[in-house]
């Protein structure tokens, strides 16, 4: 009885990163990404209550209250979304895998065909997403209490970091396909930004890092179906 909705993100380019003169260092250079598998990717956030429905269990610092379940589940590290995904994996039909989204794959689907910092433009909007503005920290919210971006995704902006599945990369300028981060070292990319955070960390090309056993009670993240032989 618990619904899990997904969008269908198609292949296609993007500029990935900021432009200059705009970001973190390690947002540059903004380089052309091809991503050239399409893939289903959830709308929101995992909630609370999928997490349950699957785990047997609620981890979430969040997890009281009427619209509790309907939160971003957090306190979640990499592990455990391993573990999640792997019993997640079960009881899904022959052909389709669940995982993370790359690091690319989530700042295209943010993105959804915009090239602004945020999916709506350049100046933060308040009414737009759930993050820390001044010294107003309202905590977590429900997924779906601000507007989808173009593509139907809620929650790019702000509410929790997601996971991702690959590492860290070093950007450089050449166009790439599919890139992937693979030096460990560099932690693992968490993205999309968090209540706890100002607007500035919640831009579409906003990276940042935590390894795979952190947790924390602003750490979520969105899956990925995929099907084993793409068409």
């Amino acid at each position: 009885g618990v619904d899990l909705r997904l969008r269908y993100i198609p292949p296609g380019t993007f500029l990935m990163g900021s432009p200059e003169g705009v970001g973190d260092n390690n947002e540059h250079p903004q380089h052309p990404v091809t991503i050239t598998q399409g893939y289903w990717l959830a709308e929101t956030p995992c909630t609370q209550v999928l997490w349950q429905a699957v785990m047997g269990n609620n981890p979430s610092q969040f997890s009281k209250g009427p619209d509790a379940l309907r939160r971003p589940v957090e306190k979640v590290s990499h592990q455990d979304v391993g573990k999640f995904l792997k019993r997640l994996q079960s009881l899904l039909p022959e052909g389709v895998v669940a995982s993370l989204p790359t690091e690319a794959e989530w700042e295209y689907a943010c993105r959804a065909g915009t090239t602004t910092a945020y999916w709506w433009g350049d100046v933060f909007d308040p009414a737009m997403a759930n993050t820390k503005v001044g010294n107003d920290k309202t905590g977590m919210s429900h997924v779906g209490s601000n507007p989808a971006n173009p593509w139907g995704l809620y929650d790019m902006h702000g509410n929790v970091w997601e996971w991702c599945a690959d590492f860290s990369r070093s950007y450089k300028a050449e166009a790439v396909m599919c890139p992937i981060g693979v030096q460990p070292q560099n932690g693992r990319v968490i993205r999309g930004g968090t209540w706890r955070a100002s607007p500035s960390r919640a831009t579409s090309a906003t990276r940042g890092s935590r390894y795979d056993h952190d947790l924390a009670d602003y750490l979520g993240f969105r899956l990925v179906l995929r099907a084993v032989k793409p068409r």
